[in-house]
């Protein structure tokens, strides 16, 4: 923002969908609301082939990927990740394996291993995304479990205390009546 450089994002889920419209300089370029909620590589797919067209296009500079990362029951952490371009490290190459031809060119080979790394990293996220929305409404759930029998507890004890009260007055009020008779 302070270089002028613009934010696009792809949304996918309609919380997600609602916390980003309430920023006013980024540009939503894609919602996908009705997710499956086990998504298939036909269902990512869509998603990959706009990140790497625009990318290979250079209508954008950098990929990068916001989800929430399962890290136990009560444990889920925000993860930020660099999808493209890609960070591959140099290994040093010998001699033999410089004279050596490839086929498929090392270009396409290249290629085919980033859009499935690419992929295989959505669907990482994706997973971990629905593992953490799922162990949240597991907590959200035992919560107003407990708290609902808590309540009920209460009102046990209210009840018992008011029928307590009431035969107490009416054992007074059958004393009370016993004792004028005499």
């Amino acid at each position: 923002e302070d270089q002028n450089v613009k934010s696009e994002v792809m949304v996918v889920g309609k919380q997600a969908a609602r916390f980003i419209a309430k920023f006013d300089n980024i540009e939503v370029k894609n919602v996908y609301s009705n997710f499956p909620e086990h998504p298939t590589p036909n269902d990512i797919k869509p998603i990959l082939d706009i990140i790497i067209e625009r990318f290979t296009k250079k209508e954008v500079d950098l990929v990068d990927i916001l989800y929430t990362d399962f890290k136990s029951s009560i444990s889920q952490v925000v993860k930020y990740e660099r999808l493209l371009p890609a960070a591959f490290t140099e290994m040093p190459i010998s001699h033999d394996l410089e004279l050596a031809e490839f086929e498929p060119s090392p270009k396409k080979v290249l290629d085919s291993v980033t859009t499935r790394l690419i992929e295989a990293q959505l669907s990482q996220a994706f997973l971990e995304s629905q593992a953490s929305e799922h162990s949240m409404r597991m907590m959200a759930m035992k919560s107003a479990t407990d708290n609902a029998s808590d309540i009920v507890d209460d009102l046990t004890l209210e009840f018992n205390t008011a029928r307590q009260a009431s035969i107490t007055q009416e054992l007074a009020e059958i004393t009370g009546g016993a004792e004028a008779i005499k």
